[in-house]
This record gives structure tokens, C-alpha cells and sequence, in this order.
């Protein structure tokens, strides 16, 4: 019941943080079922987890259908900016900690999570217009504090594989504040 309930935290929390689903529902992209849409969408995502019976890593790409499918057809979203791959992993990565046991971390990558969307709140705020840079040092301090220490975020590195690469805090971490991480080319002198 406790792996399920953080893989439920989990779902929510990624979702919340997917700029592209966030977008379709602050416009009505789905029209007046956009809010069910999304509830339908996490709701699909949760059973399609459970019906793979532990072997999602295997399965990622159809995870990235089934949610491509709900977006397009129910939410009338078309998401081609690569996140869609960056959501299905972290809900695979998520779902491999619970699946483990390994709830502490579970709960510490959430935490993470969570800290970075205030970051970024926090950012948005600063950038509003007319919002005064009077108090600079203290959004400064806040900032901070929100920072936490350097936790896995978005994309968790679950279970090993060969064919998915394994990433250090510090990448995952920045992951988590939406770069990508691009593997560099070795190459010898020329």
C-alpha cells in the first residue's frame, strides 16, 4: 500500500511539472473535459503501470503511446518537444524505486522534485512585470533554501540497463531543471 500510494505521489508530481500537459490544461486545450482529461491521463497511467507487472523499463515506448494517445485524442495536444520520452522515464524510474522498496528515496526524489518547482515558481515570480528587485537578497536566500541537496530529481536512474544510461546526481539534478544531458563524442586527435 506504501509503494502505491508514493508511485501515486510520483505520477502526480511529474504530471504537474510537464510543461506541455500544464499548458493544455491552464488554456482548455480539451475544452470544457480538459480537467477530466488529465484526471483520465493519470488515471491510464497508474492501471498501464500496474498491467505491466514489474517490466515497464521493457515497455517505454509503448508508456510514451498510450500517453501520446490520450493527449492527442482527448486534450487535442501534439507534443513533439521530446518531452513526452522525459515524462514516460521518470515515471519508469519512479515506479522501479516503489517497485524495489527503496521508498526512501522515493520520497526524497519527490522532495527534490517538489524543491525545484518552487525554484522555479520562485523564478517566475522574480520575472513578473513589475515586480520590484528590492528584496534580491532575500529571494536570493530563498533560492537557497529551495536548492536542496542535490537528490535525484526528474529523470531517476531505477534499475540498471544497458540501454538506458546511467547518470550521476549532478546530471539527474540538472536534468531535473530541464537541460538535456547530451553525451559528449570521443574522439581522438586529428
Amino acid at each position: 500500500a506504501a509503494k502505491e500510494e508514493e508511485f501515486r505521489r510520483g505520477v502526480s508530481l511529474v504530471l504537474s511539472r510537464w510543461t506541455a500537459l500544464q499548458m493544455a490544461l491552464d488554456q482548455l486545450w480539451g475544452g470544457p473535459r480538459t480537467v477530466e482529461a488529465a484526471r483520465e491521463l493519470e488515471q491510464s497511467i497508474h492501471e498501464w503501470f500496474y498491467r505491466r507487472n514489474w517490466q515497464a523499463r521493457q515497455h517505454a515506448q509503448e508508456l510514451q503511446e498510450t500517453m501520446d494517445g490520450i493527449l492527442q485524442e482527448q486534450l487535442f495536444t501534439d507534443v513533439r518537444d521530446g518531452s513526452l520520452r522525459q515524462v514516460a522515464y521518470s515515471l519508469i524510474g519512479i515506479y522501479e524505486l516503489c517497485a524495489a522498496g527503496d521508498l526512501d528515496r522515493v520520497r526524497a526524489t519527490l522532495r527534490q522534485m517538489a524543491r525545484s518547482e518552487a525554484r522555479d515558481a520562485l523564478r517566475e515570480s522574480r520575472a513578473q512585470p513589475g515586480a520590484s528587485n528590492n528584496g534580491e537578497d532575500e529571494d536570493e536566500e530563498d533560492a537557497e533554501e529551495l536548492d536542496g541537496d542535490g537528490e535525484v530529481a526528474m529523470a531517476v536512474g531505477g534499475a540498471s540497463s544497458s540501454s538506458t544510461p546511467q547518470y550521476t546526481d549532478e546530471q539527474l539534478a540538472d536534468l531535473a531543471e530541464g537541460w538535456d544531458i547530451v553525451p559528449t563524442k570521443r574522439r581522438g586527435r586529428r
